[in-house]
């Protein structure tokens, strides 16, 4: 619900009810919501490991922040490294806590455990969403999940931090469900249990997940043409820069050369 009546206390109801009448339904193995898609980067916010050495100010390393439901580790297949995932416990006036990507385990506990780490997240940066949350900025470490490329197709995974959908409600989220159903009937029954909890709310831009890859993967071949069709125009330019210099150097020389010829110089 992106407009309309729902205050941010509402928000995170209102999903969890969308989100358990889906998974009740027949054919559907998982759903789950967030509010930043695959290959899409999240709010990048500067952040501190408590207990390390504080870094110098504005010289903070920063973490993609996402928010998420329970059902999006499930949907999307994510597999757990340590710890856990999210189960119901996190509520808005309880401990902050997130679950990170192996990409951030990785560059700052290479050799350690993260779990049972805190972080302190300055989540209040994020506009009015942000100043609405409880005052509490720190946030405890309770599991590593694997990387979901989250800036695009060709790159890398960036450290990353999920955070639970009660704790920080986003009005406009993206649902993600899972199914055996075909793609038409599982947009189907999330339209029909959207009508059930509130008909105002439209669905838009369903997509699967390999339409959502092959928009992407569309995107980078786009780049690579244009970036052949520069090329081509740079070879172009140096082609044309070359035969002027030649000219150029020839218009120079060309009386010397008629008084070479003329004093019985040979061609060539």
């Amino acid at each position: 619900p992106d407009t309309g009546p729902y205050r941010w206390r509402q928000v995170a109801p209102f999903y969890e009810s969308l989100l358990q009448n889906l998974a009740t339904r027949e054919g559907i193995v998982a759903a789950g919501a967030a509010n930043f898609l695959p290959f899409s980067a999240g709010w990048r916010l500067p952040f501190q490991v408590i207990g390390q050495p504080a870094p110098p100010a504005g010289e903070e390393p920063k973490v993609q922040f996402h928010t998420v439901a329970d059902g999006y580790r499930s949907a999307l297949s994510i597999p757990i490294r340590r710890g856990r995932w999210f189960d119901g416990r996190e509520q808005p006036e309880g401990p902050g806590v997130v679950v990170i990507n192996e990409a951030m385990a990785r560059r700052y506990w290479p050799q350690g455990d993260p779990v049972g780490q805190k972080l302190h997240v300055n989540s209040r940066q994020i506009g009015p969403m942000g100043q609405s949350q409880v005052r509490q900025l720190d946030y405890e470490i309770i599991g590593v999940v694997g990387d979901v490329r989250n800036t695009s197709l060709r790159e890398p995974a960036e450290p990353a931090a999920y955070c639970s959908f009660r704790r920080f409600p986003f009005r406009n989220m993206f649902l993600v469900v899972r199914g055996s159903l075909p793609p038409a009937e599982l947009a189907g029954a999330i339209r029909s249990e959207l009508r059930r909890l509130d008909a105002s709310i439209p669905v838009s831009d369903v997509r699967t997940l390999d339409a959502l890859v092959a928009s992407h993967g569309e995107s980078v071949r786009v780049l690579t043409g244009l970036m052949a069709a520069f090329a081509a125009f740079a070879l172009l330019i140096a082609g044309l820069g070359l035969f002027g210099v030649l000219s150029w150097a020839v218009g120079r020389r060309r009386q010397e050369l008629s008084i070479r010829m003329a004093l019985g110089a040979a061609r060539g």
